[in-house]
């Protein structure tokens, strides 16, 4: 995510796409069980089901805050591991 100055690359870490907010939550294959458990409540999750989630179904939005959550945690979780894993390799090379 490089306009969030999380990576220096817009290349997704785990697939061929485009690392955007939108790849990660609705198109990246490495989060499908992630949407396909959200899917199980919302039938297709989508920026236009989840914006119509919050407002009208308290259910839906807790499913959806959940997805979001699960996708973010490991996410960061990842990107902590690469960074360490950097700074060792670095930390090696001086």
């Amino acid at each position: 995510m490089v306009r969030f100055g999380i990576s220096e690359t817009d290349e997704c870490n785990y697939c061929n796409g485009i690392d955007t907010v939108e790849h990660s939550f609705f198109e990246c294959p490495t989060w499908a069980p992630e949407r396909q458990q959200a899917e199980k409540i919302i039938r297709h999750v989508t920026p236009t089901t989840i914006g119509a989630s919050k407002p009208e179904n308290e259910g839906n939005w807790k499913v959806v805050e959940t997805m979001v959550r699960k996708i973010m945690g490991k996410e960061g979780s990842r990107e902590r591991t690469r960074h360490r894993a950097n700074m060792q390799s670095e930390l090696r090379m001086e």
